[in-house]
């Protein structure tokens, strides 16, 4: 009979919720009215409103402008709702989409994406929410496979393959020939500074210390050719494994993210 003139009477409350008031409170005493009620809420920067009719009708909406658009297929749990509606237009996020490309990197920057471009879509991608208000947050994901076309920068790829930092094989000989140059001056100096020493001693330590001079800078020279025939053979084998990579990526390429790759987290708070 109270029920019944309650309908009767159609009366409308707003569930009241204050600053102080958690999201869990809020959708609790919005679960547990038997009046018409209406329940908003946030999560990210977008504005819901969930709203209950006599006897047991509940509609969910989302705030665009000054406009509410209803939300479809609405499933109200325990501890929240789920609802579709919504969409992203163009493309997912680059996070969302797979790229697994065999693609050569020799220049130290492993990013396969620094050569694709996605190229502009009109599609639209379908999203599944779910808000859990116990939890305040709420998770969004696309329902279904999404497929994207990537072009490829077949020019940026191969000049950025073609010089890559190799580690100084060389200054070994360097620091060697500069070690001796050192001591072959101190023995120089020696030889006028010092009168208790054997001249003689010195002279040939002088003659051994050109000598070990010469054997280094002969050896670094030999190193450097072989290093850098070596070099050049590798440079070519590069390059053409480059160009022949790029061919296989210079029409684009079709990726698919398939449905739950676009998982965002988006945190809840009750309206005031």
């Amino acid at each position: 009979m109270k029920a019944a003139l309650v309908f009767a009477l159609g009366l409308t409350t707003c569930t009241a919720v204050s600053a102080t008031t958690s999201l869990k409170t809020a959708f609790d005493t919005f679960s547990d009215s038997w009046l018409n009620t209406s329940y908003v809420f946030t999560c990210g920067s977008d504005t819901y409103k969930l709203e209950k009719t006599f006897p047991n009708n509940t509609s969910f909406y989302r705030k665009f402008g000054l406009e509410w658009k209803t939300m479809t297929s609405l499933l109200v749990k325990d501890t929240g709702v789920e609802f579709s509606g919504l969409a992203i237009s163009g493309n997912l996020p680059r996070k969302a989409i797979p790229l697994n490309v065999d693609l050569p990197i020799h220049n130290g920057k492993d990013d396969a994406w620094r050569y694709f471009t996605l190229s502009k879509s009109r599609s639209s991608h379908p999203l599944a929410n779910v808000v859990d208000f116990y939890e305040a947050k709420m998770i969004t994901r696309n329902i279904a496979d999404a497929t994207h076309y990537l072009m490829f920068d077949s020019a940026k790829y191969i000049v950025e393959q073609k010089v890559v930092s190799r580690p100084n094989e060389l200054g070994v000989y360097s620091q060697n020939i500069l070690d001796l140059k050192i001591k072959l001056e101190l023995l120089k100096i020696r030889t006028i500074v010092s009168h208790n020493e054997n001249v003689k001693e010195l002279n040939q330590l002088i003659a051994d210390t050109k000598l070990q001079i010469t054997e280094v800078e002969q050896a670094k020279e030999q190193k450097t050719k072989e290093k850098n025939l070596s070099d050049s053979i590798e440079d070519l084998a590069r390059l053409m494994e480059v160009e022949a990579t790029a061919k296989l990526y210079v029409n684009g390429i079709t990726v698919k993210a398939p449905a739950g790759s676009y998982l965002e987290t988006s945190y809840c708070r009750a309206s005031e």
